[in-house]
């Protein structure tokens, strides 16, 4: 029996009539079988443009008995076990079903081992379904499975679909389009998590699994999230790797907990990229030099202290004696202050010089001016209808903010003087009522019109 219905399954043929008998089992070969090649286009005989194209698959037998309506006895061609039952059975058998849609049947082994026979079967029920006017089985649902056609058909988008069949597809993405942005706005998650490729990659992912349900609160903060940091840190072996070669810097940067508790991470740095070693926080009594020294000295301990050759932090009087701290228990590790704060305060340093007072004049209507427009939202309003470009504020210790201030009224100094000029902005200042708001909105106006107001930022930058 085996032999021939390997050879029927090679496309050797079986006539209508042959009968072939194993045991007591009568098998009838009541539909023609074409050979077809995996990677070709898919060819379908007239018997088979029908969903129920599966029945290639499989070899007939007689009735169950005479009450079974259309139950059948049948020999699966590829795992070459007997099964009884309707075309549904046939169906769970050779196309993996989603779990409790099995219909009491095992998924076929032999196809289980065979990728290329899967995608063959999927594509051979799939573009039956997809011919005009065929109602695909109701068991089917290969949209749920994740995969689509090689042309792209999915089961949103069949020929034949009939219009109202459409808009209730329709409707029910926008309902899910509701229902993911309520999460992201209750959650105060940025829309900008849309953009997110790991966000497209996890609704893809769920979406190919039917049933899917997100995990427990208890196995995200536990189990998951080991396996990711285990992930990351294997990725990021990389970069450790190089340390003994090319060396690495001690990197720590102050900030505030949600607590407002001064906080303090830590990263390993070097010109093959940065990983994150610890975070601690500080109350306002611990953070001493000694103190930061002492989790700056575990931090190098952990990557090797011959690995090191700098810690870098900021200006502040307890980060430089931690610097000579660390200094003191590995003389080659030196200690580095932040450029970008050091830039800054020799900014502030020429202000206060004898011969350059009027940089820090300058600056300071500089901030007056940002400051008066980006406080009053009506004035700031007349701005931007003549901006492209934001006004920028000054921020403490923050990427050279003195320098990138007078830059930015630099490049929108057309469209400020635009704005004092405005008939709105006089309607404004008219309309005001608080006596030192109509001084400072003059001299702004003043300010802004005046050419050597401008000239001065250019000396400045």
């Amino acid at each position: 029996m085996d032999e021939t219905v390997d050879q029927q399954f090679q496309g050797q043929g079986v006539g209508d009539d042959d009968i072939v008998f194993e045991g007591d089992l009568e098998y009838n070969y009541e539909e023609e079988y074409v050979e077809e090649d995996y990677d070709e286009d898919i060819v379908l005989t007239p018997n088979a443009r029908s969903a129920t194209i599966l029945w290639s698959h499989v070899v007939k037998g007689k009735k169950a008995s005479e009450g079974h309506g259309g139950t059948k006895k049948w020999k699966c061609k590829h795992c070459k076990k007997v099964y009884t039952g309707t075309y549904t059975r046939v169906h769970a058998h050779l196309v993996k079903a989603p779990r409790g849609q099995g219909q009491g049947i095992a998924y076929c082994s032999a196809v289980a081992k065979d990728k290329q026979l899967q995608e063959h079967i999927r594509s051979q029920v799939q573009r039956a379904e997809n011919l005009p006017g065929r109602l695909p089985l109701k068991k089917s649902r290969l949209d749920m499975l994740g995969k689509s056609s090689s042309s792209g058909a999915t089961s949103s988008s069949k020929v034949g679909e009939s219009p109202l069949g459409k808009s209730f597809r329709a409707k029910d993405r926008d309902d899910v389009d509701h229902k993911v942005l309520r999460f992201l706005a209750a959650n105060g998650i940025p829309f900008n998590v849309l953009r997110s490729p790991y966000f497209q990659e996890m609704i893809t992912a769920a979406n190919c699994v039917p049933g899917y349900k997100l995990p427990s609160y208890e196995k995200a903060r536990t189990t998951l999230l080991d396996h990711e940091k285990d992930n990351v840190t294997k990725d990021l072996g990389v970069v450790r790797e190089k340390w003994p070669e090319h060396g690495l810097s001690i990197v720590s940067d102050g900030w505030t907990n949600v607590k407002n508790k001064a906080l303090i991470n830590v990263l390993a740095s070097n010109m093959f990229g940065s990983m994150f070693l610890n975070a601690h926080d500080f109350s306002a009594v611990e953070k001493s030099g000694k103190n930061i020294a002492k989790f700056l000295l575990n931090a190098i301990e952990e990557v090797g202290p011959f690995n090191v050759v700098q810690v870098l932090t900021d200006n502040a009087a307890n980060c430089k004696l931690a610097g000579t701290e660390v200094n003191k228990v590995y003389p080659h590790i030196f200690w580095s202050p932040c450029v970008v704060h050091t830039l800054n305060l020799i900014f502030k340093d020429l202000t206060k010089h004898k011969h350059l007072g009027w940089i820090g004049e300058t600056y300071r209507s500089c901030k007056d001016v940002v400051k008066y427009i980006t406080n009053h939202s009506q004035a700031l309003a007349i701005f931007r209808s003549n901006s492209k470009f934001e006004l920028l504020k000054v921020a403490k210790t923050r990427f050279a903010t003195h320098y990138t201030t007078l830059k930015r009224l630099l490049d929108v100094r057309e469209a400020l003087q635009m704005t004092v000029l405005t008939d709105a902005w006089k309607d404004w200042l008219n309309a005001c009522t608080d006596k030192v708001m109509i001084e400072r909105g003059e001299m702004t106006t003043t300010c802004v019109v005046s050419d050597e107001f401008w000239t001065n930022i250019k000396k400045a930058v």
